[in-house]
């Protein structure tokens, strides 16, 4: 597989805005960031280490169409033989939930490469996301036998306890939440985030095994860690009603009902939109 490093060749000049965009994205100023990299394009359109950086800077921004006119751009130049490239692509679908076109595209990358853990693991999710659990867990599989490192594998096994749970297999997704949870824990990856949304899904999985006590303490856990009243909590504080309810105790399910923040209906929906989009691509370098 061709490396984006080796498509163009760098002159000094526009290395050195590529650096200047490259330090200003890094340290979140993507303003400035596309200022530098526009600079770089303008000196020459061929550039296409720039429309890589400029597709990264302008996704993360939010500015999907132009992120995606980007990637493409590169496409046209060079060719579409490109395994991150597609990766890129499939995100910026996945943000605007065209959530088809981006199963296409990481099928794009994994034919270009079926080696690489990442393709695998973003169709999986998306797979999951459409309630095609079956298809997802084969997904899950040949990331798993492509070694991946522990911080995916602890996000593959997460993915996988979801989809086995929506199969309603709650052993099998009981396995899967506890050795991510494992992982998690051995390695002390983020627990605001990826512990947090483990603890959850163990406490689901527990409630499809009707082990209510044992739910609970997991969204007593899951609370712990992320203590935030916002539309995420939210939904947990629902679910941990739900899980009083169910173990008899009405009372505090009561009580409980009054803390869930207005944006959480009795109803399990809510009430205004709102933007459910959190940036899980590990950003790839392009050198």
């Amino acid at each position: 597989m061709a490396s984006l490093n080796n498509l163009h060749t760098i002159d000094e000049e526009l290395y050195n805005y590529e650096e200047k965009a490259d330090n200003a994205f890094r340290k979140g100023n993507f303003d400035e960031a596309l200022h530098e990299i526009d600079i770089a394009l303008k000196m020459d359109n061929e550039y296409t280490r720039g429309w890589l950086l400029k597709g990264k800077i302008l996704f993360f921004m939010r500015n999907d169409d132009e992120a995606l006119s980007a990637y493409t751009q590169i496409i046209e130049l060079r060719g579409s033989n490109n395994f991150f490239l597609w990766c890129k692509i499939g995100d910026v679908l996945t943000a605007e939930y065209e959530y088809d076109l981006a199963i296409i595209a990481f099928e794009k990358a994994i034919s270009l490469d079926a080696t690489q853990v990442i393709a695998y693991y973003k169709k999986g999710d998306l797979l999951n996301l459409k309630k095609e659990y079956n298809e997802a867990i084969i997904c899950f599989d040949l990331a798993q036998k492509n070694n991946p490192s522990t911080s995916i594998l602890s996000k593959i096994l997460y993915e996988q306890a979801i989809s086995w749970n929506g199969l309603k297999q709650f052993y099998k997704a009981l396995k899967s939440i506890n050795a991510a949870i494992e992982l998690c824990e051995m390695n002390c990856l983020d627990k605001t985030n990826s512990e947090f949304n483990l603890r959850v899904t163990k406490g689901d999985i527990l409630m499809g095994l009707k082990l209510y006590d044992k739910a609970l303490q997991s969204y007593n856990y899951a609370i712990s860690i992320y203590p935030h009243k916002d539309v995420i909590m939210g939904d947990l504080l629902a679910k941990k009603r739900d899980c009083l309810y169910a173990m008899g105790k009405s009372l505090e399910a009561d009580q409980l009902d009054g803390q869930i923040p207005l944006c959480y209906d009795a109803y399990g929906g809510y009430q205004y939109d709102y933007d459910p989009f959190i940036p899980y691509q590990e950003i790839i370098d392009a050198d």
